[in-house]
């Protein structure tokens, strides 16, 4: 098993950086290792959309959010958001592994993005948290950078690994006791 973990900290940082009419370009650029999370869709999707619709930052907002933005990214890396985030994935796979030798577990593409810290919805009822790792071999995670998120980070992306996993072929057969 491969974990690759996107260097999405120096994409979000050519984005904030760029003019605003590039900056949806550059998340596509960003976003593009992820493309095959769609791969049922006819004729793809449009990378820029599947940012905002996973609550990702806006690259037409005002100077003031980009500036916002920015130092969430400093804080991210600040946190050693990137390599916090493999070791968890790595030592979740372990664990699962142990407790279950024949489990498949993919290879996997992980993106971390910031989300949107102007949009009310994103940080204060969904708590600045969003992933998704329910198409087997990627994993979005979209956060703000609390510190409750920080405190969390390892957590949320093993979430996400269990549901890839159980998601994926050979993954584990969910079978609730009635």
């Amino acid at each position: 098993m491969t974990i690759s973990v996107i260097d999405s900290a120096s994409g979000m940082s050519r984005v904030l950086t760029a003019d605003a009419k590039n900056r949806a370009d550059l998340i596509r650029d960003m976003w593009a290792p992820m493309a095959g999370m769609y791969h049922f869709i006819p004729g793809g999707v449009d990378m820029a959309t599947v940012h905002q619709q996973n609550f990702g930052f806006r690259p037409d907002s005002a100077r003031e959010a980009i500036e916002q933005v920015h130092e969430g990214l400093e804080t991210l890396v600040a946190a050693d958001a990137w390599t916090r985030i493999e070791k968890a994935l790595e030592d979740g796979a372990t664990a699962l592994a142990a407790a279950d030798p024949g489990v498949t577990i993919p290879d996997l593409t992980v993106l971390l993005v910031l989300g949107d810290p102007t949009s009310k919805h994103f940080v204060d009822e969904v708590q600045g948290i969003s992933g998704f790792g329910g198409v087997s071999g990627y994993i979005a995670i979209t956060v703000w950078p609390t510190s409750l998120v920080l405190d969390r980070l390892e957590a949320i992306a093993v979430h996400e690994l269990h549901h890839n996993v159980r998601y994926s072929p050979g993954g584990i057969v969910w079978a609730p006791r009635r």
